[in-house]
């Protein structure tokens, strides 16, 4: 899905034209931090964005994630100025939760999150994105093949799937 005015000058009119009709998202602005999240309100998929400076052209960081999982995309991160370029490759960026859905793998040891596998389609295709959670410390890395062990005899596993948006449309 991608945004669906002509005319837009920064990333808070992409947001603005991107997350359509306005009636399914919830849109939550904070001008003193200068962060925007955006969240749908059928899936749940929540959506983070995070300016550089007061005009809106320049974003510092995106993701998005559901409460429903652990799992969430990563970030993507930089000074990215915004332009038609940059808006084709921030749509991709959230194909996933727009477009195709994603699919997160949680894992748990001692009823703790361990970890997560972040699909990004529905058939569990393609590399992971693993997230590894702060939930036990250090010591999860420091420990990393005994925790590894751990987690194939002992872990407990949610398989979360989280549908596109465009689903809900």
């Amino acid at each position: 899905m991608t945004s669906t005015r002509q005319k837009m000058d920064n990333w808070k009119d992409y947001i603005e034209n991107k997350f359509v009709p306005k009636d399914l998202f919830t849109f939550t602005i904070d001008e003193c931090d200068m962060t925007m999240t955006v969240t749908h309100k059928q899936s749940g998929t929540r959506f983070d964005f995070y300016f550089d400076g007061s005009d809106w052209t320049t974003l510092y960081d995106v993701h998005f994630s559901n409460d429903n999982t652990k799992g969430w995309s990563g970030e993507y991160q930089g000074s990215i100025k915004f332009s038609l370029n940059e808006v084709k490759i921030i749509d991709n960026y959230l194909s996933p939760a727009f477009d195709t859905g994603w699919v997160s793998k949680d894992i748990f040891l001692f009823d703790k999150h361990w970890k997560s596998k972040v699909y990004f389609n529905l058939d569990k295709t393609g590399a992971p994105f693993v997230y590894f959670s702060s939930e036990l410390g250090c010591l999860s890395l420091i420990l990393f093949p005994v925790f590894w062990t751990l987690g194939l005899l002992f872990g407990t596993t949610k398989t979360v799937t989280i549908y596109p948006v465009k689903k809900y449309l």
